[in-house]
């Protein structure tokens, strides 16, 4: 028995090791053996749900979703919303968020907020979405996303000032976030003032002198946006 408890301890090690590592096929494997050895468990099928959930088997995640919340993990209504928001099926992923609201007041809720926002501007649903970002900040002030997609959602309607607003706003959350220097670079590209858009690309190597990563990161933004205009 205390042998196999061992094997059992050693197989969710190794799960919990290839996941840190984002070697999620590898931890799907060793889950696999501990649910055939040990049995129903709603932990093991929540995290094999969210190993399928990276390796985008946005189907398979879904159906250990399914079983972990009839186990009462009521945690995997977030991340079977977040795998049926990949699919594109935006009603029946704001059905999930909304039981996250319905039994999560705090930190997870503001997420699911922000998300069911993500759905609405999906279903061009603008004043709904917006209206759903706005109470995501309003239950985490500090919840930067959620100003980025306020500020995606402004630009989408051409009200580039507001837009820039938002995001003036996340700075001031994180001075140090890269994916909002991006976007207020790409906004004021678009408005043509190309050297205050630039600035933004400076402070961001500024930041990080080093780091070749931020530079690939930097590029690859500046592909996007060139490939977006030649189309």
């Amino acid at each position: 028995m205390n042998n196999s408890n061992n094997s059992i301890e050693e197989l969710l090690n190794k799960a919990k090791e290839s996941f840190e590592n984002n070697d999620y096929e590898k931890a799907i494997e060793y889950i696999d053996k501990v649910i055939f050895y040990n049995g129903d468990s709603y932990d093991l099928y929540h995290n094999r749900g969210l190993a399928k959930l990276n390796l985008r088997l946005y189907e398979e995640a879904i159906k250990d979703f399914d079983r972990a919340i009839e186990l009462g993990d009521y945690n995997s209504y977030y991340e079977r919303g977040l795998a049926k928001f990949y699919m594109a099926f935006y009603k029946e992923a704001i059905e999930d968020f909304n039981k996250v609201i319905e039994l999560d007041k705090n930190d997870t809720a503001s997420f699911a907020y922000n998300t069911i926002g993500l759905c609405k501007y999906n279903l061009n649903e603008f004043d709904e979405a917006l209206k759903y970002y706005e109470k995501a900040i309003e239950i985490n002030p500090n919840l930067i996303i959620a100003y980025h997609n306020i500020a995606l959602l402004k630009h989408s309607m051409g009200l580039d000032d507001e837009a820039l607003s938002y995001l003036n706003k996340a700075l001031e959350i994180d001075p140090n976030n890269i994916e909002t220097y991006l976007k207020i670079y790409s906004i004021k590209l678009g408005l043509g003032l190309e050297q205050e858009a630039n600035e933004y690309l400076n402070k961001i190597i500024e930041m990080y002198p080093d780091d070749i990563y931020i530079y690939d990161r930097i590029l690859m933004h500046i592909m996007i946006l060139l490939l977006l205009c030649i189309n």
